[in-house]
């Protein structure tokens, strides 16, 4: 008989089920990853048969994910991946592009050698052919990438302010890495900003990280939103 329970990276060699920690962050990975379409169910009967877990710790769990954004809970209606509205992605790119740009005028004057070389590596020409064939290597590329500028930054609240959006950004990310003309436009916008860092120049690398995130905003609003309609679409 075929066992479809999942398997958890749990943090105890104890037998028995995994624990909520590891359920938590397999569920997440599998959201961030597209394993579940936007405004998928996340049945509790069927997650608690899948992982071995009974319905109440289950239920923290989709709370957590819930804190983070990746879920929306519905009285008498249960759990499902969030599916963001136009207005919902504006919304991270409009705190994305000051933050993003704040970070990117404090990593241009702390940056070390070792992490400009590994960020102008994740946009060499072999990573781009790589992108262009599976745009999934530039969203992972683009995660790595800016996570790197932030732990430049040397101001420990900026990161914190950027982990807790962290996982919404990914959301955002996954949504509009495809979006026509997109995928070689950011590349270069990635490419030009190494540039900027490498030089030093902090007004500069704000400009161009400002101006990465403003060219998002205008390409969600170019293919998502219908002026001829007042209803906004899901992502």
């Amino acid at each position: 008989m075929r066992d479809n329970r999942t398997s958890v990276d749990a943090t105890s060699a104890s037998p028995g089920p995994p624990l909520p920690a590891a359920i938590y962050a397999t569920l997440k990975a599998q959201i961030l990853g597209g394993h579940y379409p936007p405004g998928t169910k996340l049945g509790e009967e069927e997650l608690a048969a899948q992982f071995s877990i009974s319905r109440t710790p289950l239920r923290a769990v989709l709370g957590r994910l819930a804190e983070d954004g990746l879920v929306r809970s519905y009285p008498r209606r249960g759990a499902y991946i969030a599916a963001y509205t136009t207005s919902d992605i504006l919304e991270i790119l409009d705190i994305r592009e000051v933050l993003e740009g704040l970070a990117s005028r404090l990593a241009a004057v702390n940056m070390d050698r070792a992490t400009l070389m590994e960020l102008k590596a994740l946009f060499a020409v072999p990573e781009v052919r790589k992108m262009r064939k599976d745009p999934s290597v530039l969203a992972s590329a683009d995660q790595r990438f800016h996570a790197a500028i932030v732990g430049c930054t040397r101001n420990g609240r900026l990161r914190d302010l950027m982990a807790k959006l962290n996982d919404q950004m990914q959301m955002v990310r996954m949504r509009t890495i495809t979006l026509p003309g997109r995928l070689d436009a950011s590349i270069r916008e990635h490419q030009d900003l190494v540039s900027a860092l490498t030089a030093g120049d902090p007004r500069v690398a704000e400009e161009r990280a400002r101006r990465h995130i403003r060219n998002v905003r205008r390409a969600v609003l170019e293919h998502y939103r219908d002026p001829q309609s007042t209803e906004e679409k899901r992502l």
